[in-house]
């Protein structure tokens, strides 16, 4: 996969001071000031809006060169898919920072994408397929402190699908189900209302979100048929999909222990009445948490754990497996942590692990289960020469190369 991005980006502040205590470059933050005075004085914020304007061309390249085998004889000659994808993105942004520590934030995005893909043995089923999206964004928030706030938002994104999912291979789990690829897919588009609450402090951090997503095309795996005791599946466009839930994020910081704790439940509808579907699907709750911490040993030691657990995901047709993993390690650092030394266990209570899928539709049901080796030992090493510094440019800007649909971690 060959991938070439172009970016440009401005950004403008304009406006009029303002006095807002709180900022927080205020000396609030510190708990003094200069000259003796306590740390609560106003202190003036020049250029307290912005403007920023934008836009960047990505240029992705895929070759995927396949054959098939069984028992060593070729059974289907060697084949080559060349994929190309040409996003041309451009957005305008607006920042405005109000009195009374009320904050604005309004944009729009234009993508502009062409895919083509060809066949080596196949040239007359070359494809080209262009499309384009508008994606608004609003942001409302309203600063109690520089660690307490809340804020309403709304977006639009677009996911587009990834490798595995436009690849026209033959991909064999095993010899019982068989899944093949789909470049014609289309991008998820997804609406997204979200409520959050953020509140910071140097011992105890927490957030709380509740949102609303509604998605249009989503890329879901489809099980097209099943004969001779095999399952066939591919990629599709899925109608549309709904979504309410919540996300809980707290954390606790000690002197020598740091306690990190994330979760996420939310519910599952969908409906496509070109797929037999013409109902919303029953509602289904789904949830995945997150926990991580570590503890100081002392004497430049450390040890961490890690441990993420996510309930099956649900699709149109059914449900996929679970998918869990769990971590634990101990570091060392030396030369005032410019280097250092660790180990680390994944699954160390599970050396195998197992993988769950059950898919329902009106002339059949299916059941599979896969069990592979999971558990690894790793050791790391690091050490930093001189005084590298490595900033992410995407840190500046509003348009980010995260298009691509991740893939489910344990999707068997």
């Amino acid at each position: 996969v060959l991938e070439q991005t172009l970016q440009i980006d401005y950004t403008h502040p304009f406006g009029k001071s303002l006095k807002n205590k709180n900022s927080p470059n205020t000396n609030q933050n510190r708990g003094f000031s200069k000259g003796g005075r306590k740390g609560n004085e106003k202190k003036k914020q020049s250029n307290s809006n912005i403007i920023e304007i934008g836009a960047k061309v990505i240029n992705r390249d895929r070759q995927i060169t396949y054959s098939d085998k069984i028992d060593n004889i070729l059974a289907r000659p060697e084949e080559e898919f060349n994929y190309n994808q040409i996003v041309a993105a451009s957005y305008l942004s607006s920042e405005f920072n109000l009195k009374y520590g009320i904050g604005l934030k309004a944009g729009i995005r234009h993508e502009f994408t062409q895919t083509n893909g060809d066949w080596k043995n196949e040239p007359e089923r070359k494809f080209t397929t262009p499309y384009q999206d508008i994606l608004p964004s609003f942001v409302i928030s309203k600063s109690f402190s520089p660690m307490r706030s809340i804020k309403l938002s709304y977006n639009q994104r677009i996911t587009r699908p990834s490798v595995r999912q436009i690849n026209t291979n033959t991909n064999k789990l095993d010899n019982r189900n068989i899944t093949i690829g789909n470049p014609n897919l289309k991008p998820t588009v997804t609406e997204q209302v979200e409520l959050g609450i953020n509140s910071f402090g140097r011992m105890l951090q927490g957030s709380f979100q509740i949102y609303y997503k509604n998605s249009t095309n989503i890329i879901e795996s489809f099980l097209d048929s099943i004969s001779d005791e095999k399952s066939w599946s591919s990629y599709r466009n899925i109608g549309e999909s709904k979504q309410f839930g919540t996300n809980i994020f707290s954390s606790i910081n000690l002197k020598k222990f740091n306690l990190r704790v994330s979760f996420d439940l939310y519910n599952y509808s969908g409906k496509d009445a070109s797929l037999g579907y013409n109902e919303w699907t029953e509602p289904v709750l789904l949830y995945s948490y997150w926990i991580g911490g570590n503890y100081d040993l002392g004497k430049n030691w450390k040890a961490e754990t890690s441990a993420f657990y996510r309930s099956p995901n649900r699709t149109i047709q059914g449900s996929s497996t679970t998918w869990s993993m769990m971590s634990i390690g101990i570091k060392k650092t030396f030369n005032n942590k410019r280097g250092s030394i660790g180990l680390r266990i994944i699954e160390p209570f599970n050396k195998n692990k197992e993988f769950i899928n059950e898919l329902d539709g009106e002339f059949f049901s299916q059941s599979n289960i896969t069990t592979i080796p999971f558990r690894s030992f790793g050791i790391s090493f690091k050490y930093t020469l001189g005084k590298l510094n490595f900033k992410d440019a995407n840190k500046n800007t509003s348009i980010k190369n995260d298009d691509i649909k991740e893939e489910s971690g344990g999707e068997f």
